[in-house]
């Protein structure tokens, strides 16, 4: 060490600083520090050079170094290491500017031990620019390598690494990846964002393998339903049952040869017409009024497609099936399940279909729709797209009708670039058709690179034809039961795989299962807890049952009671409508909730009334107006599901979400007030403030609005709703294969007449709040309420002291305010402060066991020390003066002559003769009953 550390100090241009022992070298972490042994051999480096291009450790003696960290050191392109480091169990060069490095060949070479420095053995190198890593030798003791982020091309990984368990080269460009020999333990391999067209061969034997990340690779070798979709999805189950799939196959693989073909447009354009004459062009046209009931499904034989049109050298025969499904506006929540990757679209329009029209919608919503859920990110492209003009027939001396000319071929082609060609033709008569069928044919291999090499084990395609068999045939008389080959359960379909002639293993089937839910061939829901039982072998059954619930006249104002079931869907059994209420449930196209008989009613948002419900008078004109435009296209309905999400949570007793993203205060609670909803609109409130949201939805311009009211708008209540939504957008980016799927918000400050403006981060874009005189002291107010009745009671007082507390004379508190933690201690701080209790009293209230045994009890004894009031308020008829507040004192009752505990009655209620807020004969509405209570109110606090 004699001369060692003078020499780096030198080459580095720095002090080095000694260490007294491993605690003080990584607790501490400093830089430029070393760690020596009595003897003077150097143990451990932290090397920190910034400014030095090549480190040059060649001629040092590390022999007996352990931990070598030369860390985010920017400017660092070269690392030289001395021929032999036999004790070395750490190297961290990460965050440097490498481009190659060559590690010793003792390197790694011992077995860690556990004695300092206590850590995994590790080599970290990620986050450079390194195209070359040479292990000279086997590093044996290698527990985990990081390679992420870098340039390599290929890697060697040579024969000896028995112990390295975790190996990461996410985002390479790797084409070639090369085990020379067995790894007997990894665990992790994270391959993600490379270029492999194929996994090293002696993969499949390394049964150790926990976890394997994919994402982001061409892997021609495996069809691509095998690699799980997201970048943090898990391939190591679904890969193995393929290797083992195609073990048991003896390498027999068999091409899938089948795709969709999506029919999207208006209604009325013709879709239908074009499904008949595809199928047979001598079939009479569907009547005018026999409109297409949200979705048509048959199957299209592409027959003898030839070497031009598939780059294979033999014919084949492909399976075409189209969806043609309605263009009615009803539908249009509905439309997006029917869309997917790897499929043909043919958007349909017509010469008379133009704006005015009812239900019609710009051809860019229906093809910004087929961009976002048509994206096969595998291959980093959107679904072809055949533009097809109908009714052409219309068209007199060559000009469109009126109206019917604003599409300009050039503008959608910018705008649309999968478009792979215009079409113009008629149904009748029968004009341009061999020419639409030539074009079908043509554009089959833009659906995807795989799409004629796509090859499964011939055990699971035998599996697969067993499926398709047991469906019903188009056109069959309807069968109800497992009889009806719509589905099936879990367990007698792991049973069929069992048995011959099969025999796949579970895991096997149960990845095979995965596979063909994410073909669209079955709808499987591995991870729903009620619908991974069943295996639904048709998935139009399930489309047309939602449809039914869609198109039911039955549904009043978006409430679907368990009475209805059986009008609704009166062919089915009682066990196939929990399906479909528990996959409407599952796509979130309602939320279940009990009405006030404690019966279950689900509540279909998409169904709610169009029209505005009448609307407190504080609702009248917002603070604040935001705009959350999303690109490139808003899923119509997000509103619905933010409704769905938000009942949902509210139901669980689940109201707010965790700020860390936003570094807020306090976690914020958020409900809906009033059970204001109707169709693409609800109200919301952010409990314990005086502040509430107009949410909705305008899907033709791709956003939604908040309008906010309030005189201070709490930023937990943006941020917790852009939470929300943005979540949604993720599980849908995901759940869909959607590249991209966000919002940029803009604000409108109306107090101030701002325009609209850009906002980087929402929470920023509200004013300060209103400033006060100080000298004021505010009236601590508890509010104290049942819980069964509700919170209608508590939240109109809330809205009615609304001034005082804008006015800093009072400040409310019930437990909707409480924060996350400790709650009964949070609700005894609050009792403690208060300066006056409003007891909101209700049949509820005196059946509430916490309440008459802890709140009551305690406002007596803060009314007894003559530090707090009591007023009750009579919300509900109830016989409440006999209420005893405390289980100590007693009085004699001036009536009834007998002593009793000290009893509710003894206090002034409100409002004026404790006249129930309920009673119609005194109050013309509940609005002027609370008036009274909050000027009675006053009178106490002013």
């Amino acid at each position: 060490m004699q001369n060692t550390i003078p020499a780096l100090a030198r080459q580095l241009g720095l002090t080095l600083h000694p260490c007294a022992d491993w605690t003080e070298f990584i607790r501490f972490a400093r830089r430029n520090t070393y760690l020596a042994d009595e003897s003077g051999h150097l143990l451990a480096l932290d090397l920190h050079a910034q400014g030095a291009a090549v480190l040059d450790l060649s001629a040092c003696d590390l022999r007996e170094l352990r931990w070598l960290s030369v860390c985010e050191t920017e400017g660092l392109t070269g690392l030289l290491l001395p021929a032999s480091m036999p004790e070395l169990v750490h190297l961290d060069a990460s965050r440097c500017a490498l481009t190659e490095l060559e590690l010793p060949e003792d390197a790694f070479s011992r077995q860690f031990t556990g004695d300092m420095p206590r850590t995994v053995p590790s080599l970290y190198l990620q986050k450079n620019k390194l195209h070359t890593v040479r292990f000279r030798g086997a590093c044996r003791g290698l527990e985990l390598v990081d390679l992420s982020e870098n340039e390599l091309v290929g890697l060697l990984i040579p024969s000896g690494f028995d112990l390295l368990r975790y190996l990461y080269l996410r985002k390479n460009k790797l084409t070639e990846l090369r085990f020379e020999g067995n790894l007997p333990v990894l665990e992790v391999l994270h391959l993600a964002e490379n270029q492999l067209e194929e996994l090293p061969p002696n993969l499949k034997d390394i049964y150790t393998l926990e976890t394997l990340y994919l994402h982001g690779n061409p892997l021609s070798s495996l069809p691509r339903e095998v690699i799980a979709s997201g970048e943090r999805d898990n391939s190591r189950d679904s890969v193995f049952a393929f290797y083992e799939g195609e073990r048991k196959s003896e390498g027999r693989l068999i091409p899938l040869l089948e795709a969709k073909m999506v029919l999207v447009g208006n209604g009325e354009v013709g879709k239908s017409s074009i499904r008949v004459k595809l199928l047979d062009e001598n079939a009479p046209l569907p009547d005018k009024d026999d409109r297409t009931p949200a979705l048509e499904i048959a199957p299209y034989p592409v027959e003898r497609l030839v070497e031009k049109e598939t780059g294979l050298s033999e014919e084949i025969d492909f399976h075409l099936n189209i969806w043609d499904f309605g263009g009615q506006g009803r539908y249009r929540e509905i439309q997006q399940f029917f869309c997917s990757r790897k499929s043909l679209y043919l958007f349909v329009t017509a010469t008379d279909d133009k704006p005015g029209k009812d239900d019609y919608v710009n051809f860019e919503y229906w093809l910004s729709m087929v961009n976002a859920f048509g994206y096969d990110e595998d291959s980093a492209r959107h679904c072809p797209v055949l533009f097809v003009m109908n009714k052409m027939d219309l068209v007199r001396d060559g000009k469109l009708p009126k109206g019917a000319d604003h599409i300009r071929e050039t503008d959608v082609y910018e705008q649309f670039p999968n478009i792979q060609n215009f079409l113009k033709i008629s149904c009748s008569p029968l004009e341009n058709f061999e020419n639409l069928k030539a074009e079908i044919r043509k554009n089959l291999k833009e659906i995807s690179p795989d799409i004629f090499t796509n090859k499964y084990p011939e055990h699971w395609m035998a599996v697969k034809a067993r499926l398709d068999a047991m469906k019903p045939k188009v056109g069959a008389a309807a069968v109800t039961g497992e009889a009806s080959g719509n589905y099936m359960t879990y367990e007698a379909y792991e049973k069929m795989c069992l048995d011959k002639p099969f025999e796949l293993n579970p895991n096997e089937a149960k990845q095979w299962l995965v596979i063909l839910d994410r073909i669209g061939s079955v709808i499987y829901l591995e991870k729903h807890p009620l619908l991974s039982h069943w295996v639904i072998l048709n998935p139009n059954w399930i489309k047309e049952s939602i449809v039914k619930a869609v198109d039911s006249k039955d549904i009043i104002r978006g409430i679907l009671t368990e009475n209805l079931f059986k009008y609704i869907w009166p062919e089915n059994t009682d066990k196939e409508r929990k399906i479909f209420i528990s996959l409407m449930l599952a796509y979130k196209l309602c939320f279940e909730r009990k009405d006030r008989f404690g019966h279950t009613e689900y509540v279909l948002p998409g169904l709610l009334p169009e029209e505005r419900p009448a609307l407190d008078d504080f609702l009248a004109k917002p603070a604040f107006h935001l705009k959350l435009a999303y690109e490139p296209f808003i899923p119509p309905g997000t509103v619905n599901k933010l409704i769905v999400n938000l009942q949902t949570r509210q139901q669980e007793g689940r109201h707010g979400l965790p700020d860390e993203k936003h570094d807020l205060t306090r976690p914020m609670s958020v409900t809906v007030y009033n059970d204001l909803m109707w169709k693409n609109n609800l109200i919301v409130h952010a409990t314990g403030t005086d502040t509430y949201a107009h949410i909705h939805e305008r899907w033709e311009d791709k956003s939604v609005y908040l309008d906010l009211y309030g005189q201070q708008v709490p930023k937990e209540l943006v941020a917790h709703l852009s939470d929300m939504l943005e979540q949604e957008a993720t599980a849908l980016k995901e759940a869909r294969y959607m590249v991209k799927l966000g919002f940029e918000a803009w604000g409108k400050n109306e107090k101030h007449k701002t325009d609209w403006e850009r906002l980087k981060y929402i929470p920023n874009f509200f004013t300060a709040p209103i400033q006060h005189d100080s000298s004021m002291k505010k009236t601590k107010i508890f509010v104290s309420y049942a819980h069964s009745d509700g919170e209608g009671f508590k939240e109109k007082l809330g809205h009615h002291l609304s001034a005082l507390r804008n006015q800093d004379i009072i400040a409310d508190w019930n437990d909707r305010n409480i924060t996350a933690g400790e709650w009964d201690e949070q609700i005894e701080e609050a009792m403690e402060d208060a300066d006056i209790f409003l007891l909101l009293i209700t049949p509820g209230f005196l059946n509430s066991r916490y309440i008459t045994s802890k709140e009551l009890t305690t406002a007596y004894q803060k009314y007894k020390d003559g530090v707090a009031k009591i007023f009750p308020v009579i919300c509900d008829f109830c016989d409440w003066e006999f209420q005893p507040v405390t289980d100590k004192d007693t009085e004699v009752h001036p009536v009834l002559k007998k002593s009793m505990k000290i009893w509710l009655g003894k206090f002034q209620p409100f409002p004026k003769d404790g006249t129930p807020i309920v009673d119609r004969e005194k109050w013309q509405s509940e609005n002027q009953a609370f008036k009274n209570v909050v000027d009675s109110l006053k009178k106490e606090v002013l």
